[in-house]
């Protein structure tokens, strides 16, 4: 779909990929963000300059360099909504969890709507489906930009490489599994991750055996 526009630049310490998404047909400027982990102001000059609003954020998991932003945006915007896993609930309430308390920035994030495994959802007239995707964290999920073949995958899928599994709530098993559910999807879905480069599912089949 040429008219769903994907931005994606890396904030923070360790360069987390922030998306912003939305539909230029619409013309209403109406957008998502997803893991604002750090530079809210930049990402808030984004809006500006592209004459977006932004309606939602999407957060694939809530580790400190994926919500960061997360109230610098609530600030300037009261009335974005957050969406996550209802399953992150706990981690993104708690510092020690979140790791943010590690780095001496503790905070937490309240998200406005928990999501279940398969449940599909609109936004900023888009329709995500959110796929649970536990391993990096226990409620870690990525988003499915429905209609686009797009895939939001967080920390859970990378370019020939899987996330860590060494923090709080990680489990090398669960994510195992987890992997084996999304290389279902079709090989022509675009990965877009947390970090570095986009991928596809064709091409991230093989890894399972090396999990």
């Amino acid at each position: 779909m040429d008219n769903i526009i994907i931005c994606v630049f890396p904030v923070g310490i360790v360069e987390t990929n922030c998306y912003i998404v939305y539909d230029k047909a619409a013309g209403n400027g109406k957008c998502v963000i997803i893991d604002p982990g750090d530079e809210a102001q930049k990402i808030c000059e984004k809006f500006e300059t592209e004459g977006l609003q932004p309606e939602a954020v999407l957060l694939t998991h809530g580790h400190f360099d994926h919500i960061w932003a997360v109230a610098g945006l609530k600030e300037k915007y009261p009335d974005i909504k957050i969406y996550a896993s209802k399953d992150e609930e706990e981690l993104l309430r708690d510092p020690e969890l979140n790791a943010s308390a590690l780095i001496r920035h503790p905070m937490t994030v309240e998200a406005d709507v928990l999501l279940d495994d398969g449940e599909v959802f609109e936004t900023a007239g888009l329709s995500f489906k959110n796929i649970a995707t536990p391993g990096h964290t226990v409620g870690s999920t990525s988003f499915l930009l429905e209609n686009a073949q797009k895939l939001f995958c967080g920390d859970t899928l990378f370019e020939n490489g899987v996330g860590r599994t060494d923090l709080p709530t990680g489990d090398r098993d669960v994510l195992k599994k987890s992997i084996e559910k999304l290389v279902k999807l079709p090989d022509e879905t675009v990965c877009l991750p947390g970090h570095g480069r986009p991928t596809t599912i064709g091409r991230e089949k093989d890894i399972v055996q090396y999990i």
